[in-house]
């Protein structure tokens, strides 16, 4: 990690055929947490094991681990990442394929130092771009969806 300047680890539900509740899922969490560094997970597509409910009992079990929903859906289940995040203040939401009035109800709701912009394609960085400028956010919003909440939850330095 420290040589390779690695900021997370991600648990890729799908790629990796890996439930968040088993006890594989467990040792992503538990790495991460030891290390002191975040855990992402793969949510949206990919049904039932990419289903934002499945981090719950990780964020309580490790309630000082910052845990974000990669894709916070992807727009087919982000009312459920929302929900989980309202339940658990470590749940982060990152919304690449979500759509923007389901951002701007993440943002309303559990607010923009828990909603970070993402791409998940470098093809996709303009669309989400685009969809966060649609917004009209007030810019301290703005600043914090589009990198701020990004920098301070991987620890990264400017």
């Amino acid at each position: 990690m420290k040589d390779l300047k690695f900021v997370a680890v991600k648990l890729h539900t799908i790629g990796h055929g890996v439930n968040p509740l088993t006890e594989d899922g467990d040792m992503v969490f538990a790495t991460a947490f030891e290390l002191g560094i975040p855990a992402m997970v793969h949510t949206g597509a990919g049904i039932p094991f990419s289903l934002p409910a499945l981090c719950i009992p990780a964020a309580n079990k490790y309630p000082k681990l910052k845990i974000v929903l990669a894709h916070a859906g992807g727009g087919i289940i982000s009312a459920e990442a929302q929900v989980a995040a309202s339940i658990c203040n470590n749940l982060y939401l990152e919304t690449s394929w979500c759509l923007g009035e389901d951002i701007r109800w993440m943002i309303s709701t559990i607010g923009a130092d828990r909603v970070m912009m993402g791409a998940d394609l470098p093809s996709n960085v303009p669309v989400e771009f685009a969809k966060y400028g649609a917004l009209d956010l007030e810019p301290a919003v703005y600043d914090k969806v589009m990198g701020t909440t990004a920098v301070e939850v991987f620890n990264l330095k400017w």
